[in-house]
């Protein structure tokens, strides 16, 4: 009987050991994601790299989050990571009176206040003028978009979108479009005699292509878009799924309890913010609670609401931030037990404030460590960053390592980013002539004279009775 032939692995080659003499080909990722592009590219017509169907990062849309809207309450700012997000959608609901027209006032005001501009489609006709001028808002600058359905509100959005992006004197300015309220516009065929032809889905059909189309061109721009909604009994917004879908950051917002504000000396509104989606900053673990009177959001009183021991029911029962005593409360600024200050309730606190302006600064930096920011997109600068960045931002440097800047609008060095962001409100650490730094708004009535309010405040009220 004939042996039968030994297999042999002559020919054979290994894939972890090249053969010698042969070295395997060195496997290059962006020569195939070019080949790739270049492919599905072939014919397709294309004024510039940034309208091909491929398209390497360099000319990909940029969707980091670079500057945010300030929504004009302390508290929310630090939970969103900065507030409204440009180059963004945003949707504000609660129940009816919950403080959803007021956050994009006061996010309309901060747009002007760093010389940016505030639009708004009021379907409700609900603005408040006189409070918003009375803030120091300019109403003549405010653009109001009249929009009869729900397509041409889609159409005018897109359209101012555009428009302003265009514009060389808005290139680098915040600019807000608030919708209030979405589900009051109907569509165009409810509106006119062929209310019945598209039945009870086509409303949300029209909103999940109007958000896909204003999406596209958001994201290429400075603007943050701000849609908001009421609901009744439940915390699902109306108007379909492609609202949520589409929306970067979703708030919900609800009356908790009243309290007297020692600003104007009337009664106000304690309102709760629930964080139900955001993907600028971590997942919110606690309700924000935030101020409201008849003047608008009560920052201060807000920051000491936000600071103070809290419920049982409350995932952070005692932030640890205010030093108890008995009926005393107190804080040593800047750390130093020399510059201590203490008051007794929640009259004291707003009392101190006055007497001492830097406190408020300074808590309002305390309440970015109840909510940390997530750790920065570190980039190590390589010749194509350098390539990249340089067009816009002469500061980029080789062989250093880069971060985004939420102060300043451009990429900041890694060290210098860590020691600004651990004080959100300083001013930023680089000294760039071309760079202009978000100093802290405050949303007080404009001449606002501290001495002339302290021997005229109220006595604290009894508690309203049901």
């Amino acid at each position: 009987m004939a042996k039968a032939k030994k297999k042999t692995t002559k020919n054979l080659v290994s894939v972890d050991e090249p053969k010698k003499g042969r070295p395997l080909p060195r496997f290059d990722a962006r020569e195939l994601a070019k080949t790739i592009s270049d492919s599905i590219n072939k014919g397709k017509k294309a004024k510039n790299v940034r309208d091909r169907p491929v398209r390497s990062g360099a000319d990909a849309d940029n969707a980091d989050i670079v500057r945010y809207i300030s929504m004009g309450t302390s508290a929310l700012d630090a939970a969103t990571g900065g507030g409204f997000p440009c180059g963004r959608v945003s949707m504000v609901y609660g129940l009816p009176s919950s403080g959803k027209s007021l956050l994009s006032e006061s996010a309309i005001l901060s747009a002007q206040q760093r010389e940016g501009v505030g639009c708004i489609i009021d379907s409700e006709h609900t603005f408040n003028k006189a409070r918003f001028s009375a803030k120091g808002g300019v109403i003549r600058d405010v653009l109001f978009i009249d929009a009869k359905t729900l397509e041409d509100g889609f159409k005018d959005v897109l359209a101012t979108i555009e428009t302003l992006c265009a514009a060389p004197s808005l290139i680098d300015k915040p600019v807000i479009i608030v919708w209030d309220t979405i589900n009051t516009n109907q569509t165009a065929n409810k509106a006119s005699d062929n209310q019945y032809a598209a039945g009870m889905m086509e409303a949300p059909r029209v909103i999940w292509d109007g958000f896909r189309r204003v999406t596209e061109i958001i994201s290429k721009s400075n603007v943050a878009f701000v849609v908001l909604n009421q609901v009744y009994g439940d915390k699902v917004p109306p108007g379909g799924k492609g609202l949520q879908y589409y929306s970067s950051q979703i708030t919900y917002l609800e009356e908790d309890e009243r309290y007297f504000s020692y600003r104007t000396g009337k009664w106000g509104k304690i309102l709760k913010a629930e964080l139900m989606k955001n993907k600028s900053n971590p997942p919110l673990d606690d309700l924000v609670y935030f101020c409201c009177d008849s003047m608008g959001v009560d920052d201060t009183m807000s920051i000491y609401y936000n600071l103070k021991p809290r419920g049982v029911g409350s995932k952070i029962v005692d932030p640890g931030v205010f030093k108890k005593a008995g009926s005393w409360s107190s804080y040593f600024i800047g750390g130093k037990e020399e510059d201590k200050v203490a008051w007794q309730g929640d009259k004291g606190f707003y009392l101190k404030c006055l007497e001492v302006p830097e406190l408020v600064e300074e808590l309002a930096a305390e309440l970015w460590k109840l909510w940390p920011p997530a750790d920065p997109a570190i980039i190590e600068a390589d010749s194509e960053f350098v390539e990249f960045f340089k067009r816009d931002n002469p500061w980029v440097v080789e062989d250093e390592a880069y971060a985004n800047c939420l102060i300043s609008d451009h990429m900041c060095p890694i060290g210098t980013w860590k020691t600004c962001r651990a004080s959100y409100w300083t001013e930023c650490a680089i000294k760039l002539d071309d760079v202009e730094t978000l100093s802290r708004v405050y949303h007080e009535p404009p001449n606002y004279d501290a001495s002339a309010v302290l021997g005229n405040l109220p006595d604290e009220p009894e508690p309203e009775e049901d």
